[in-house]
């Protein structure tokens, strides 16, 4: 599964007799071919469904980072990668092998979730209820629901006080 058995030829079939051909793309394929981070994690989500590929050979690819989606090569006999040529997983990690990169990833998969922000600001008058607005969207927790209708109480008292 290392590199040195990257460099060995595979089998193809022509018509219908069997010939090796080398992994490695000829010059004009390897310009045209390239695989970056992006390409591979579609690549490697796209193993989840692999009946077929068994060998798979990523080396001389642009790759530096790999996400959860590497753990689907566990499937296949060889995927050669260029794992000093990483940046993610760390690379004193990474140039231990595939098995420590299997296992930071399964960690990494395992104890992840989503995470997504975005900044906002409100603007308005004062006492339009900005303040009353954002605390009401970061609301959360058992008591969340009573705070927020009596937010909400508030809020329309304030607008009819203000605006009638």
């Amino acid at each position: 599964r290392g590199g040195a058995q990257a460099q060995q030829l595979a089998r193809t079939t022509q018509s219908s007799k069997s010939e090796y051909a080398p992994l490695r793309p000829t010059p004009s394929e390897h310009a045209t071919q390239m695989i970056g981070d992006t390409g591979a994690a579609a690549l490697f989500a796209g193993l989840e469904q692999n009946t077929t590929l068994n060998l798979l050979n990523l080396y001389d690819h642009p790759i530096r980072n790999l996400g959860t989606e590497f753990l689907w090569t566990r499937r296949l006999d060889l995927c050669a990668l260029a794992f000093h040529n990483l940046v993610w997983p760390p690379p004193s990690l990474a140039t231990q092998g595939r098995d420590a990169v299997y296992a930071f990833l399964e960690a990494v998969k395992d104890k992840s979730a989503p995470l997504a922000r975005s900044r906002v600001m409100f603007v308005g008058a004062g006492g339009s209820g900005k303040t009353t607005l954002k605390t009401a969207l970061l609301l959360w927790g058992a008591g969340a629901l009573k705070t927020l209708h009596e937010l909400r109480r508030s809020l329309k008292e304030t607008i009819e006080l203000q605006w009638t």
